[in-house]
């Protein structure tokens, strides 16, 4: 039988052959001669210490393989959201891998890998069969049936355990018979708010059982941008005008612009500029429009917040600035500088 150790090896060793082990003879002469020069019989406390040791070379041999990616299963956030470009090195690292699951008679409900950054929370779920009967109506061509409730819900949750307002976007995948198992897809993102914790629940199953797992944001930068500047429409919308753009937030998962505007159809015309002096335009770097949300009161302006995930994991260190409105936003808060937009690619805005 193979051991865990053996597997990872299996993996990131093209060759492979067995796995190096530690030299449990050699580990202990090193152990005597840094804890006092002379080699002796192993006594339980030193046996001890030799288990940590070799307990740490198999953390850096895992460690090794956590670094390559090799852990993440198959149905993954990256292969599910950013699968439409080259993801920036070290973004396996960025993921959850670790799943979590709950059951009753019927199913069982896996989050098998979740990442998130300070506008959504990404998630790829697997839901088994656990009966025939379970698994027949996972197998259906119709799945979910249009007349049927959602499979499958999330809410956002803040520290004090109330919703906060957000979308999701769920997508249904592909059915494996062997393992009588459905994929879905799905991104929550925040309209409001600061979320704690996601709680996702299969609404087949019996009403007490739920995922609660905690957001742990990766870095996302925010820029108060407090300035007005042009926008383009929704294609076919009509011509676009003046847009106040308040604040985007950037991470390298995604984009997301809070803005007022007279006309509801209008959006912020932003550039994304590099320090190789590369500029790349909202089309070629977003991937699906997130959820949206927005208001008027008395006819007043619309003050309106949207989501884009990116085709793929993006570097932000690699990346200058965002511009908009004649102006360069440094993302490291320097202070912002005039850009001849002119001079920029025009685009349309849908993706």
């Amino acid at each position: 039988m193979k051991t865990r150790l053996q597997s990872l090896w299996d993996e990131v060793s093209p060759e492979g052959g067995p796995c190096p082990q530690p030299d449990r003879k050699a580990v202990r002469r090193r152990v005597d001669a840094a804890l006092d020069q002379k080699a002796r019989t192993l006594h339980p406390w030193r046996a001890v210490r030799l288990a940590a040791v070799c307990a740490a070379a198999l953390l850096l041999l895992t460690g090794t393989a956590l670094a390559a990616g090799v852990l993440l299963p198959e149905h993954n956030v990256l292969r599910a959201f950013f699968n439409r470009g080259e993801n920036a090195p070290g973004s396996e690292g960025l993921v959850n891998p670790q799943p979590v699951s709950v059951s009753d008679d019927n199913y069982t409900l896996t989050v098998t890998t979740s990442i998130a950054d300070g506008s959504s929370v990404y998630l790829t779920v697997l839901i088994q069969g656990k009966t025939p009967q379970a698994a027949a109506q996972l197998s259906d061509e119709a799945f979910p049936p249009d007349d049927g409730p959602i499979p499958l819900t999330v809410e956002m949750l803040q520290p004090s355990g109330a919703a906060i307002s957000s979308g999701a976007r769920y997508e249904y995948g592909a059915y494996d018979a062997a393992s009588r198992t459905r994929q879905m897809n799905v991104v929550a993102t925040v309209k409001e708010g600061a979320a704690d914790r996601v709680c996702v629940r299969l609404n087949l199953m019996e009403e007490e059982l739920e995922l609660t797992l905690p957001v742990e944001p990766i870095h996302t930068v925010t820029l108060e941008i407090n300035a007005e500047g042009q926008s383009a429409a929704w294609p076919g919308s009509g011509a676009g005008g003046p847009v106040t753009v308040e604040q985007i937030k950037l991470s390298p998962l995604s984009y997301q612009v809070s803005y007022t505007s007279e006309e509801h159809e209008r959006y912020p015309m932003v550039f994304f500029l590099w320090k190789d002096g590369g500029v790349t335009t909202l089309r070629q770097m977003a991937g699906v429009e997130g959820p949206g949300s927005g208001t008027s009161f008395n006819g007043g302006p619309y003050t309106l917040t949207f989501t884009h995930n990116f085709r793929s994991v993006q570097d932000l260190s690699q990346m200058e600035a965002v511009v908009f409105g004649g102006l360069a936003y440094p993302l490291d808060g320097g202070a912002p500088y005039p850009v001849d937009v002119d001079a920029l690619p025009q685009h349309e805005l849908a993706p």
